[in-house]
């Protein structure tokens, strides 16, 4: 993508996140609202093979943190984070809803982007949530996080499918022609024509209709592929751990509990092909998930190479 393209990217998700931020929940995490979003995100966890306790004593990162959620998450599990979003509006939330909890003391918010991130690693672990298809450049980015990450640490990002996303497109395109390209009008018939849709993804997501709407259908994403992905791990010396749901089964959640369901993550496949055709037909299986709309957004975990590969014997290896 082009640097003005990518710039445009961001000017518009900004112009978005300062309407209506699609992040902000008016709670904290010592609020009983609190517990649904608990309880989807250790599922997830669990289904990347993570659990709380291995956040317990580790530096973490939230990198495009929004209102500070993921953050606050982490601290409870005993980790100390570091987290920084683009809004500045978001980072006060942030910072008001985790001294509200008590975690002000685990937590530490700024202003930053995930293109030239404010902290200086090496974290165990490095988040970045529902961010990579609001940036111009996400390949760029996940770049960047990767050096944040300590040899043996982990990287774990979500990002929108290209084949998932058709689904989600198609009504995108659909809203923006009634509404003639106005935002705010994009918004209102989103909540009107694709209401199941809307209504669906507000209440699994713990957010209100008018932040799906905004988020879904007015926010640009920028998308990628199976191959994108495995392909930054590759250049960056991480290494594929699994992903939610999995690049290697067909298997997807089901509709009634909102795409979020407890799986067990199935092993990296032995044969070579199957490597290679099975992310392919994943991609295809998530595009026409209709009962949850379609898999768009996909959470993956890498670990970085504890050392450097080396060909030893080897004298064509400087």
């Amino acid at each position: 993508m082009r640097s003005e393209d990518a710039a445009t990217v961001e000017e518009q998700t900004m112009a978005v996140f300062s309407r209506v931020n699609p992040t902000c929940r008016e709670y904290s995490a010592v609020d009983p609202e609190f517990q649904g979003l608990r309880r989807r995100e250790e599922t997830i966890l669990a289904n990347l093979g993570l659990s709380p306790e291995d956040f317990a004593g580790r530096r973490v990162l939230d990198a495009g943190c929004g209102t500070g959620e993921l953050a606050q998450l982490a601290a409870s599990w005993g980790a100390e984070v570091w987290a920084f979003d683009l809004n500045p509006v978001s980072v006060e939330h942030a910072i008001e809803m985790s001294t509200r909890s008590g975690l002000a003391g685990r937590c530490r918010f700024t202003v930053g982007s995930v293109l030239a991130p404010p902290v200086e690693g090496p974290f165990d672990i490095v988040m970045c949530l529902g961010v990579l298809a609001h940036v111009g450049d996400p390949r760029a980015a996940y770049g960047e996080l990767a050096k944040l990450v300590r040899p043996g640490g982990d990287l774990y990002a979500s990002h929108i499918n290209r084949y998932g996303f058709a689904l989600r497109g198609f009504k995108r395109a659909i809203a923006r022609w009634l509404a003639r390209g106005d935002p705010a009008r994009t918004a209102a018939w989103s909540k009107r024509v694709w209401r199941r849709h809307v209504e669906r993804a507000a209440r699994f997501g713990h957010r209100t209709v008018d932040q799906i709407a905004w988020d879904n259908f007015v926010a640009p994403h920028v998308t990628a592929t199976i191959a994108d992905w495995l392909e930054w791990m590759k250049e960056n010396g991480l290494e594929y751990v699994s992903s939610f749901p999995s690049f290697y089964s067909l298997r997807i959640p089901s509709a009634q509990d909102g795409g979020v369901e407890r799986m067990e993550p199935p092993p990296l496949p032995r044969s070579r092909f199957l490597q290679k055709k099975l992310p392919a037909l994943a991609q295809i299986r998530w595009a026409l998930a209709f009962g949850v709309g379609g898999l768009a957004s996909i959470s993956f975990l890498a670990r970085k190479r504890a050392v450097a590969r080396r060909c030893e014997g080897d004298a064509r290896c400087g």
